[in-house]
């Protein structure tokens, strides 16, 4: 099984409970399709270009998806570790044209190193490609993203909701 963004499952090494659920409509028609995960500790790996571990404390998961609208939405994502600590809120995108995005994302006490291996080739691949040979030391003590954003591939310039994204560091 391969995971997204490459990631074989043999790379998360930790016991997980969860439990999913599903709602139909009007016949057989499923409609929603829902996940919560819970994580105990245990190790996740990388290996974007070099190998790299991250000890996990606890990570979850609660997230659904609206087959009829085509929205996914993660109400909370949460990873503990002592070198990490990533929180991400209400984050809904859309799996259709016009893409649309939104959300919010913390971090505390989060070591670099780990947090680039978490972004892997995005981080290497994108416009600011440079950060990864930039980001190899050093610790954020706190920060705070909420985000939207919306992407339509047929408008000419492609960005169809200039509404800015509001961030602070600790």
């Amino acid at each position: 099984m391969t995971l997204p963004g490459g990631m074989p499952a043999r790379d998360f090494d930790f016991p997980v409970r969860g439990a999913r659920f599903g709602a139909r409509g009007p016949g057989t028609r499923l409609t929603d399709l829902g996940v919560q995960l819970k994580a105990r500790a245990g190790v996740l790996r990388f290996a974007p270009k070099s190998p790299f571990e991250i000890s996990l404390d606890s990570a979850s998961l609660v997230a659904s998806c609206s087959l009829g609208s085509g929205i996914v939405r993660v109400q909370s994502f949460d990873l503990k570790s002592k070198r990490i600590h990533l929180e991400i809120e209400d984050a809904v995108s859309s799996t259709a044209a016009p893409y649309r995005t939104s959300g919010r994302l913390r971090l505390s006490n989060t070591e670099l190193p780990p947090l680039v291996a978490l972004c892997g080739e995005s981080i290497e691949s994108g416009p600011g490609g440079w950060l990864a040979s930039v980001l190899t030391d050093g610790q954020i003590e706190g920060a705070d993203l909420k985000w939207a954003a919306a992407y339509d591939p047929e408008a000419p310039a492609g960005l169809v909701d200039r509404n800015p994204s509001k961030g602070r560091l600790i």
